[in-house]
């Protein structure tokens, strides 16, 4: 793959700044005349001025009191005053105010027992936003949820914040999550897997909750991942476990292989496919692609845990798998998505093999365990480390997986691809400022690497149309 003619750089980086726009609202009040003047006059126009200012303090504070409730903080300790301040300094995104501090330090505290260097605007406001990105944000219009009742979980419908009705699987024991809802025609696919027998499941709901079919996979040891649904058609992704004999016949380890099972609209089996893969994986993802199918796997290597790419013909036996390479350097894959009949891929460039880096890390890690102070510092050659392992970078493939076309921003973590409601791609970066280590983790030798989070926004002819800084977010290694 030529570098020079596949590899398009991005705009460069400029100073990471929070624009406070729409925040602050001025306002005047209109001017008496100078025959309004009187001591009556002013005596009336004094009590509504303290009527009103009595009234907008009440209002401020309940505003407060109200933010705190949303997102689970204790005002315990503090007084009115304190709440206002930190209610505005938090919205404010200034994180200057010395009460601030101590909210979300002993927030920190409770949740990670990990204190926060109270005195950095820039760690307190990464570690609000990934606190507040943690929160689960729900749509406002219909949608679905899948919630637990103990170890029981359901699928429920929401019109915003009104549940319409809740469906309970007739399983005992069952897995799956939000990401294991599909929304159809017909309603919302559910897959995952039965526990109480260890297969594969899935089950067919329409708009009001009544069970249409259900699925359940004649392999033992057997999990449902991904889904494709095609109108009326259902294509399910997944894997199951065998016990590996050696040449003697004695049990040595478990073999594992890739499911592909395509239901009828009824939610029989119509073809089943299973391919031999070996080491343990996962599926992370699966889309059509022409006729085909491209999975996401991820696959245990030799230097690590990574993700590769493979072609599944329309009756799911493998067809080809999907590497891509800069001379001796490899590309990570992060996600994948179909984009106006284009395959777009979002990976990163590795400078290093995993083992590589892992020795260089070591070899940098390990003074701090000797010189540990009890105070969080940026290490800037632990951060220079970080940033010249990876290449993030886009590419744009055509539907046999063949890279035409590539967007790379050095220095940089590569996100998620999504398309967004308003039609264009969504690529998430994440720049690499700097990296401290964990304090409650030094034994593990763990580091939070603080980054600035970007997306980058391209039509359909694949080119960038918008650059957003979305602000400070925390990585973990």
């Amino acid at each position: 793959m030529n570098k020079k003619a596949l590899l398009q750089a991005l705009q460069t980086y400029g100073d990471a700044q929070t624009v406070r726009q729409g925040i602050e609202k001025r306002l005047s009040f209109p001017r008496f005349g100078k025959k309004t003047h009187r001591l009556s006059v002013l005596a009336a126009i004094l009590a509504v001025v303290l009527s009103l200012g009595c009234a907008a303090e009440a209002r401020q504070y309940r505003q407060a009191v109200e933010f705190f409730e949303e997102h689970s903080l204790s005002t315990e300790g503090l007084t009115r005053k304190q709440i206002k301040a930190v209610y505005k300094d938090i919205t404010l995104q200034a994180y200057s105010c010395e009460a601030t501090a101590w909210v979300l330090n002993r927030l920190s505290v409770e949740l990670f027992n990990v204190p926060l260097p109270q005195a950095d605007p820039d760690r307190l406001a990464a570690f609000w936003q990934n606190y507040v990105a943690a929160a689960p944000v729900f749509p406002t219009g219909l949608h679905y949820r899948v919630e637990y009742e103990g170890d029981v979980p359901s699928v429920s419908r929401y019109d915003g914040d009104q549940r319409l009705w809740t469906y309970t699987p007739p399983f005992e024991t069952y897995i799956f999550v939000d990401e294991n809802l599909v929304e159809t025609e017909h309603g919302v696919l559910i897959y995952g897997q039965n526990c109480d027998r260890l297969r594969g499941m899935a089950l067919m709901l329409d708009a009001n909750g009544r069970l249409l079919w259900q699925h359940l996979s004649e392999e033992a040891y057997s999990s449902y991942e991904a889904a494709v649904v095609n109108g009326e058609e259902v294509v399910l992704f997944g894997k199951k476990r065998e016990r590996r004999p050696d040449e003697n016949g004695h049990i040595s380890g478990n073999t594992y292989s890739l499911l592909f099972m395509r239901l009828n609209p009824d939610g029989e089996a119509a073809e089943a496919c299973s391919t031999l893969m070996g080491d343990y994986f996962t599926v992370h993802d699966a889309a059509k692609v022409g006729t085909r199918y491209l999975v996401k796997q991820g696959v245990q290597e030799e230097d690590g845990f990574s993700s590769q790419l493979i072609f599944l013909s329309q009756n799911g036996t493998q067809e080809s798998r999907l590497e891509y390479t800069d001379g001796e350097q490899r590309y990570r894959i992060c996600d994948l998505l179909v984009y106006n009949r284009q395959v777009y891929v979002s990976a990163e460039l590795l400078t290093h093999s995993d083992s590589d880096f892992e020795a260089l890390f070591t070899r940098l890690f390990e003074p701090q365990l000797g010189h540990w102070d009890g105070q969080a510092k940026p290490n800037p050659r632990l951060a220079e480390l970080f940033a010249s392992q990876s290449t993030a970078t886009l590419l744009v493939c055509n539907e046999n997986g063949t890279a035409h076309k590539a967007y790379s921003v050095p220095r940089a973590r590569a996100g998620s691809l999504q398309e967004r409601e308003d039609g264009l791609l969504s690529w998430q970066i994440f720049r690499i400022d700097s990296v401290y280590p964990a304090p409650a983790y030094l034994s593990s030798r763990r580091v939070d690497i603080q980054a600035t989070e970007f997306e980058m926004l391209f039509n359909e002819l694949s080119e960038l149309v918008r650059r957003n800084e979305r602000g400070p977010y925390t990585l973990t290694y």
